[in-house]
């Protein structure tokens, strides 16, 4: 039984790296003529908004940005009143990162370790797009600290696509290797790499107040380009 299980799941591996290979290597959609950079909303009239560190001091930042070994990203606070939307968003071109490093720094890993409590989680949360536009399911996360309550939405996209990878959680070793497995197939090896594309929206409010408010239709029309939306009709 166990023996035609792994056989199965090698037979599938085969069969996701054929599929894989027999597309091209994946091309960068930005570069510095279209940089990745410019996907940050802008804010209707009455936000503030200002830039926002990536750790509590200038050396927590650089560590930080060392470890992701991104190729572009924004980070932004928007705030009006007692509301606060922050939106976080990464690059990575064909081959920067191992897809399962960049998995290994979403809020289920780098907030728990922050001091997070996960208090409530979905899985396949869908939003409001704009338009004709619909997002596609996102994880959905309400998070306990000492200094409050935040919610978050997130999405890692390769080659376009949202991906989820195995929760290390439940079963670390199970976990790793299903990563590794995963990566394997999403790279052909390493032989097809694939850009990247981590995209990570929190209140310290709920996201119902978020959605009925000015600030969603810019920021949703924002990240038409980055693979968290369906095809197009």
């Amino acid at each position: 039984m166990r023996r035609a299980a792994l056989w199965a799941a090698f037979l599938a591996l085969l069969a996701g790296v054929a599929v894989t290979l027999r597309s091209r290597i994946g091309v960068s959609s930005f570069s510095r003529a279209h940089p990745f950079g410019a996907l940050a909303p802008v804010a209707p009239p009455g936000w503030e908004v200002r830039d926002t560190p990536l750790g509590a001091t200038e050396l927590a930042s650089g560590e930080a940005a060392r470890t992701l070994d991104f190729d572009d990203f924004f980070y932004k606070t928007y705030a009006k009143g007692a509301l606060a939307v922050r939106v976080y968003a990464a690059y990575w071109t064909p081959g920067r990162l191992d897809p399962a490093m960049v998995a290994g720094h979403t809020p289920d890993a780098c907030w728990v370790g922050a001091g997070g409590t996960i208090i409530e989680r979905d899985d396949a949360r869908v939003l409001p797009g704009f338009g004709n536009r619909v997002f596609r399911p996102a994880c959905f996360r309400v998070f306990e600290f000492p200094h409050g309550r935040e919610e978050v939405v997130f999405w890692l996209c390769v080659a376009g696509k949202p991906v989820r990878f195995a929760d290390l959680e439940r079963s670390y070793l199970l976990g790793r290797l299903s990563r590794f497995v995963q990566t394997l197939r999403l790279t052909a090896f390493g032989l097809a790499p694939q850009e990247q594309i981590f995209v990570r929206i929190s209140t310290n409010r709920t996201f119902d107040e978020v959605v009925s408010s000015d600030l969603w239709p810019p920021l949703t029309s924002s990240f038409a380009r980055s693979g968290i939306f369906e095809p197009a009709n």
